[in-house]
C-alpha cells in the first residue's frame, strides 16, 4: 500500500511522483479533522476519481462517519479496506511515530511528502504578507504588558466579555487550576447545553437561555455559544469567543489598547497555505454564496484563490460587528440546510461556518480595522 507523510513545516518538491502515484492509487486522508478537510480540498479536483475516503486514530465525541460524502474511517476499520493494502493513505497533519508505525504495520510501505499543506503559524514576513490585504492597526503604538493602574483594568472587564466555551465531553479536560486562572474579562459558556442531561453545572453561562440554538450543537459545535452571544449580549462594547482549548494571547493592556484605537475586529494570526486555494473546492458554498448572498462572492473568490486561512472562529469585535459576522454565517447556513443535501450529524455545517468566519473577514478587510495576536492554548 502507499503512504504519503506531510508535515506542517516542510515542502517536498516530488510533485511529479506524487501526482503518478496517486493517478494510480485510490487515496486515503489520515489526520485530524481540519487539517484532512484541508488536504482534501487541495487534492479533490485535480485527483476527483482517487479519493476515496479518510482515516482518523479511532472515533471520539462528535467525530464524523462522513466528510464531503465520503466515509470517514478508523484504525480499527483498516481490515474492512482491501486485504492487498494498494490503497494510497494521505496523512495531513499532526502524525505521531507511533501511529506511522502503526500504518506500517498494517501494510502501508512507501512514504512520501505531500506537496499541499499547511505551514506553521506567520513570522514576520507573513504577517507583512497578511498587512497587504487587510486594514491594520500600528502594534507597535500598543502595550503589551498587563501593567494597568485598577481603574483601566476595570473599563476593560466592563468592556470587553469574551465567552469562553465549555462542552460537557470536555469539562473532564478541564482542572481547577485552568478554570479558576482566567483573567476578568473570559467568562465560560456552556455549548450545547440542551444536550447536558445531567443538568450539573459546568459553566458560568449556558447558552440554551434566551434566543437560543443549542440543540443544533451537535451539528455546528461552537457556532451555538457564537449564536447566544449575538443574540442575548447587548450589554458590553466588544464580545468575542474562545474555545475550551484555544483562545488568543491577548491581555488588560492590549484590550485597553484596542478600545482607545477603536480596534474594530482582534483576530488570531492565520495560516498560510503553501498554494492557493481554490473556491471550486467547496461547490455548495461558493454555489449558495453566488446565489444568495452576492454581496460576499468577491470575497469567497479572494478568499478561496488566497493563502490566507483564519482557523477557530476566535474572534473579538465590536458589538455590532460581532452581531452582523454571526448573522452572516446563519444566514448562509440556514440557505444551505434548505437548498441542499448534506449530512446533517457529520458537523459539515460548523466546517462550512469556519470557511464563512473567513470570508467575512475578507470581505471587510478594508473597511474594518484589525489588530492580529497569536493564538494559544489557552488551558493547555
Amino acid at each position: 500500500m502507499w503512504f504519503i507523510e506531510a508535515e506542517n513545516n516542510k515542502l517536498v518538491q516530488k510533485t511529479i511522483l506524487f501526482d503518478q502515484i496517486i493517478r494510480s492509487k485510490n487515496a486515503f486522508i489520515w489526520g485530524e479533522v481540519v487539517g484532512s478537510q484541508f488536504a482534501y480540498q487541495m487534492l479533490i479536483y485535480r485527483y476527483p476519481k482517487n479519493i476515496k475516503g479518510f482515516i482518523i486514530s479511532e472515533r471520539k465525541n462528535n467525530q464524523p462517519y462522513y466528510l464531503f460524502g465520503k466515509k470517514v474511517y478508523t484504525f480499527g476499520d483498516l481490515d474492512k479496506l482491501n486485504s492487498d493494502r494498494s490503497e494510497c493513505v494521505i496523512i495531513s497533519n499532526n502524525y505521531s511515530p507511533e501511529r506511522i508505525d502503526y500504518l506500517r504495520e498494517n501494510g502501508f510501505r512507501q512514504i512520501l511528502h505531500s506537496p499541499n499543506i499547511i505551514s506553521a503559524e506567520l513570522d514576520e514576513k507573513n504577517l507583512a504578507y497578511c498587512k497587504t490585504f487587510f486594514l491594520t492597526v500600528d502594534e507597535n503604538l500598543f502595550n503589551k504588558g498587563n501593567d494597568l493602574n485598577p481603574i483601566d483594568k476595570k473599563k476593560v472587564e466592563d468592556n470587553v466579555y469574551i465567552y469562553e466555551v465549555i462542552s460537557k465531553n470536555r469539562y473532564h479536560q478541564l482542572n481547577e487550576d485552568n478554570i479558576n486562572s482566567k483573567p476578568g474579562y473570559v467568562h465560560s459558556i456552556e455549548g450545547g447545553a440542551s444536550l447536558n442531561f445531567s443538568k450539573e453545572s459546568i459553566a458560568e453561562i449556558t447558552d440554551d437561555t434566551g434566543d437560543n440554538v443549542s440543540i443544533e450543537n451537535a451539528a455546528i459545535n461552537e457556532q451555538t455559544a457564537a449564536y447566544w452571544i449575538a443574540h442575548n449580549d447587548n450589554n458590553h462594547p466588544y464580545v468575542g469567543m474562545f474555545q475550551y482549548s484555544r483562545g488568543l494571547k491577548i491581555g488588560y493592556s492590549e484590550l485597553y489598547d484596542s478600545m482607545k484605537r477603536d480596534v474594530d475586529l482582534i483576530v488570531g494570526l492565520p495560516w498560510i497555505t503553501k498554494q492557493p486555494l481554490i473556491y471550486r473546492t467547496d461547490d455548495i458554498l461558493y454555489d449558495a454564496i453566488c446565489r444568495n448572498f452576492s454581496d460576499y462572492k468577491i470575497a469567497a473568490e479572494e478568499y478561496f484563490l488566497n493563502r490566507i486561512f483564519f482557523k477557530s472562529n476566535l474572534v473579538i469585535a465590536k458589538n455590532y460587528i460581532y452581531k452582523d459576522y454571526v448573522n452572516f454565517i446563519f444566514s448562509v447556513l440556514r440557505y444551505v440546510e434548505q437548498n441542499y443535501q448534506i449530512d446533517y450529524f457529520s458537523r459539515q455545517l460548523g466546517y462550512l461556518a469556519e470557511h464563512l468566519t473567513n470570508i467575512y473577514l475578507f470581505r471587510h478587510r478594508k473597511d474594518m480595522l484589525y489588530y492580529f495576536v497569536p493564538e494559544i492554548e489557552y488551558f493547555h
